[in-house]
């Protein structure tokens, strides 16, 4: 019953442990708040005047997952990126990976 509200089980990580690192090094130096958790997505972002930017990691289950990123400013626009990686991959690769494609996001527009 627990595990039916909380939305994950005793005997699985809950994503917030499992992709840690992503987590944390995405969090635009802490102040970023995790929203939403359930077994096999967790979403987390930050929201100000200047607007929003929301990352959400989905764990597909078969040995990948899906991240998005969502960007929202008043200056800047409106930019979204997905990825799709292998869920054992080194997190701080995928990190590396990510802030790279968003620079160019947010440089090139694409």
């Amino acid at each position: 019953m627990l595990n039916f509200l909380f939305g994950w089980s005793q005997s699985k990580e809950p994503l917030r442990q499992k992709y840690a690192t992503i987590i944390q090094r995405l969090s635009n130096e802490g102040r970023a708040v995790i929203f939403k958790e359930t077994s096999s997505t967790v979403a987390w972002g930050i929201a100000n005047m200047g607007g929003k930017t929301i990352f959400k990691i989905k764990d597909t289950g078969d040995c990948k997952i899906d991240i998005s990123y969502l960007s929202e400013s008043p200056f800047f626009g409106k930019h979204e990126k997905k990825w799709c990686f292998p869920s054992d991959m080194n997190q701080d690769e995928i990190v590396d990976t990510m802030n790279r494609d968003i620079q160019k996001l947010l440089t090139n527009g694409r």
